[in-house]
């Protein structure tokens, strides 16, 4: 009978098909997203001038389109490339990513923007509106600026209200003497819960919409042959199980158009080869991922064991 440990060593000796499985997971962010050029280009138009007239305007757009059409990766890799820009003209710009999901109040946004910008903030006995101007004012001293996205943003307008958004998003209204440091990006599913706001903020808010249509099965097909790369070892991932993913998610196809889903189905498919031991992924592997990533679907052999 083989030891405890030995069953271990014999698992982590296995070869993979895996070389990167992160580059599957959604909070990777890589360098190339095929489909989603113009929508960069169009957030460069927008927030130019964070980089040519720095502090002149506090800008936002308004990113909107259904789950897995890119949205957050977008902006991820956008505020990204902005602050290697600014970097290199002398500009210390960073990237805020707030999720309103988790932190849905004004207090928790505002707190959760001075950890990231790592601000010597103190929080107790203090107001969010109190934090927030400490904030502005830390920026200030020390030079810096943000480009703060709030994704899914519908979780604080529906928990913390018009005033509070309105806070956020007008505060150099009452502070019009102070450069402008903060801009924003906002990303939700849809523009209905902006009907919650008053008309003067809501309009302020979309002022720039960028939308995001679900994927085709040949954009699909771009997205995951390019992660392919990343994530796999080449020649264990052939064409036609990207194709069968592909053309299952499809918007074209009668899918979702849900890059995300595709790229865990194909993450869960190399998984499935690697505890087959096939050290190639085929599209019974892929099959039996559907199972799990869309569990109402019938499919031959529809659950990986483990």
């Amino acid at each position: 009978m083989n030891s405890a440990r030995r069953l271990i060593e014999s698992v982590f000796s296995k070869p993979s098909v895996f070389k990167n499985r992160e580059a599957l997971y959604p909070e990777y962010v890589p360098t190339v997203l095929p489909h989603r050029e113009e929508q960069i280009k169009q957030l460069a138009e927008i927030f130019k001038s964070l980089i040519i007239s720095p502090g002149s305007i506090s800008q936002r757009a308004m990113l909107v389109g259904g789950v897995g059409t890119g949205k957050t990766v977008t902006a991820r890799a956008f505020g990204r490339e902005l602050r290697a820009l600014a970097k290199g003209r002398g500009l210390d710009l960073r990237y805020i990513h707030v999720n309103c999901h988790r932190d849905r109040t004004l207090f928790e946004v505002i707190t959760e923007i001075a950890r990231q910008l790592g601000a010597p903030v103190p929080f107790r006995g203090l107001s969010a509106q109190e934090i927030f101007v400490a904030l502005l004012n830390y920026m200030e001293r020390e030079n810096v600026y943000a480009l703060v996205t709030l994704d899914e943003f519908d979780y604080l307008i529906n928990i913390a209200g018009n005033d509070a958004v309105y806070f956020l998003v007008r505060i150099y209204d009452e502070y019009p003497e102070m450069v402008k440091r903060v801009s924003y990006i906002f990303i939700a599913r849809d523009l209905l819960a902006l009907r919650k706001l008053d008309p003067a903020t809501e309009s302020y808010i979309l002022k720039h919409v960028v939308r995001f249509n679900p994927y085709t099965s040949s954009e699909l097909f771009d997205i995951l042959s390019a992660r392919r790369s990343e994530a796999f070892y080449e020649g264990t991932v052939p064409d036609e199980v990207l194709r069968y993913i592909a053309e299952y998610e499809g918007i074209d196809k009668g899918g979702g158009g849900n890059a995300r889903a595709a790229l865990e189905t194909l993450l869960l498919a190399g998984e499935a080869a690697d505890h087959d031991g096939l050290g190639r992924v085929t599209v019974e592997h892929v099959r039996r991922a559907l199972g799990i990533v869309n569990p109402d679907i019938v499919v031959v052999n529809d659950l990986l064991v483990y």
